[in-house]
């Protein structure tokens, strides 16, 4: 019969045997997730047709949509309007299920619209959006328990078509400025937010987007036809002409150099363009004309693999989809929109830690707020 310390000793054995198996295991998971994200990489810098899987979110309205990964869980949230009961809402998933609350609400009044949805240096929510009722441009950011909410212009009617972005931990806000036909800016400085007039030449401001290279504001905006990039330079904007054809929906992202990178609707020709900084000049390229009226709602992001990617509304078919640049050709592919359905407007782009484009976007058909995110190979 075996001694106790001989049963110890095995027991022992047997516990860091179990716990080399368990290390083996996670290295293993860990490995095939991350040569699982290289695959999809590699397939959409080809632009291979992988499957998407579009999902119904919300059924009260969900337009205006505006979609981001928190970088603390890596999960998608979303901020979007609800037209049936005219107020800001938030949806974010929690690993198994979404989760919806309401960000601000007044009975009687019309508030949520435009919003624009980025996560502070604490990994906390924050939004930009339009009061309607009021003719205010807001801010709501969650503070671990509640929103904080603030009017940050109010004067005269302003607030539509924001795009909220962070430097050093701070949010700024491009926006239009309704009654007296411009675009404009608003930075906060820890304590109190500061706005001021970009360019006041002709009625602009809508469809802007706002990013930060280093610590410089670049915003991006249709001006009378016209895409337009300004660039904070100290206080003043300098403002350059990209393209001269129809512009609007403009969408703004860096390329992995740094450099602006726009994808645009031309107006003029409807389809979707791309406008890309190379050294001191810009390429233009036409991406989809397949259908009689496509590029409406783009939103621009870069791929894990430094590829430019875009999520689309075909307005002729009535269908969402997105296109991705293979070297110098892009490959487009249908995203949702089978059986005639109208959805695409409001669609907002972005990338999961694993490397896989997902989409917001609006059915219009259900008057809902719709989710789809592309599966990987695995996923098939």
């Amino acid at each position: 019969m075996r001694s106790l310390q001989e049963l110890w000793d095995k027991l022992n054995t047997l516990e860091t045997a179990l716990s080399t198996q368990t290390t083996l295991i996670n290295n293993q998971q860990a490995l095939l997730a991350t040569q699982q994200s290289l695959i999809d990489s590699i397939a959409d810098a080809n632009g291979s047709q992988l499957a998407w899987a579009p999902k119904l979110l919300f059924l009260a309205g969900g337009s205006h949509t505006s979609l981001a990964y928190n970088p603390a869980t890596g999960l998608p949230s979303i901020s979007y309007y609800s037209s049936n009961t005219t107020k800001l809402m938030y949806a974010n998933f929690n690993g198994t299920t979404w989760q919806f609350q309401t960000v601000d609400t007044v009975a009687g009044q019309n508030i949520g619209e435009f919003t624009s949805l980025a996560f502070t240096s604490t990994n906390q929510p924050a939004i930009s959006y339009y009061d309607r009722t009021n003719g205010d441009l807001k801010y709501a950011v969650f503070n671990g328990s509640a929103w904080q909410k603030t009017s940050v212009d109010s004067s005269g009617d302003v607030g539509q078509y924001t795009s909220l972005s962070f430097l050093d931990g701070l949010p700024s806000i491009s926006y239009y400025d309704v009654t007296n036909g411009d675009l404009k800016f608003a930075s906060n400085d820890g304590a109190t937010w500061q706005t001021s007039t970009v360019t006041s030449t002709g009625d602009v401001g809508r469809w802007s987007c706002l990013k930060y290279s280093s610590t410089n504001a670049i915003i991006s905006y249709p001006d009378n036809g016209s895409l337009k990039l300004a660039t904070k330079v100290g206080a003043s904007w300098q403002i350059i002409s990209v393209d001269v054809t129809g512009t609007n929906y403009t969408s703004l992202a860096l390329t992995p150099r740094g450099q602006a990178a726009v994808a645009y609707y031309d107006a003029t020709n409807q389809r979707l363009k791309f406008a890309e900084r190379v050294g001191p000049s810009w390429e233009i390229t036409v991406v989809d004309s397949s259908s009689a009226n496509v590029g409406a709602y783009c939103s621009l992001a870069y791929t894990r693999s430094g590829q430019p990617a875009i999520s689309y509304a075909d307005s002729t078919n009535g269908d969402l989809r997105y296109a991705v640049r293979s070297g110098t050709v892009w490959k487009t592919t249908l995203v949702d929109g089978a059986n005639g359905a109208v959805v695409g407007p409001f669609s907002s782009l972005a990338f999961n830690p694993a490397g896989r484009p997902s989409i917001s976007y609006y059915d219009g058909d259900n008057g809902s707020l719709k989710f789809a995110a592309r599966k990987g190979f695995s996923d098939q």
